[in-house]
């Protein structure tokens, strides 16, 4: 499991690299849906993100620059998955993997007839399937929070 990215190309309507930087900082607050965080230094960069970090969920991060082009100013980015979304599958595959060498131990050494073959291997297989599950939950996510970003950070740039 990797994090997820995906690039990001906005045209700005101002054509001064430090005078769209500012436009568009002045207009990430007028977003209509959740509350637009973007964050534009002197040199350039800009780091966006929608709403807060909560406890169980962690939204993704768009990270990149305003540069000047023979069009325009434009802010190419990436929107990038926090490496804290990856946590919860890996500690339940991990946790299977672990109960499943266990499991494969205690065959190994020839006592069948313990319970924690049966407790092992049916938690390993249970806890397995789950991370599984969290793993694919989490690439639906990403797109749809990804697509909400975008288009917040589109509409803070066209006003």
């Amino acid at each position: 499991m990797r994090r997820q990215r995906r690039p990001v190309v906005v045209r700005l309507r101002v054509h001064d690299v430090n005078a769209a930087g500012e436009d568009l900082a002045r207009h990430a607050g007028q977003y209509a849906g959740e509350r637009l965080r973007l964050r534009v230094r002197d040199d350039g960069r800009v780091r966006a993100r929608l709403g807060m970090s909560t406890r169980y969920n962690t939204p993704p991060v768009l990270v990149g620059r305003i540069t000047g082009g023979p069009e325009g100013a434009e802010l190419t980015a990436t929107i990038r998955e926090p490496y804290t979304e990856l946590g919860m599958p890996r500690l339940f595959l991990g946790v299977a993997i672990f109960l499943g060498l266990v499991c494969i131990a205690i065959l190994a050494s020839g006592d069948f007839t313990n319970p924690g073959v049966y407790v092992c291997g049916i938690g390993g297989a249970a806890l397995g399937l789950i991370g599984v599950i969290l793993g694919r939950m989490r690439r639906t996510s990403f797109n749809h929070h990804a697509d909400r970003l975008e288009q917040a950070v589109r509409g803070a740039a066209r006003r």
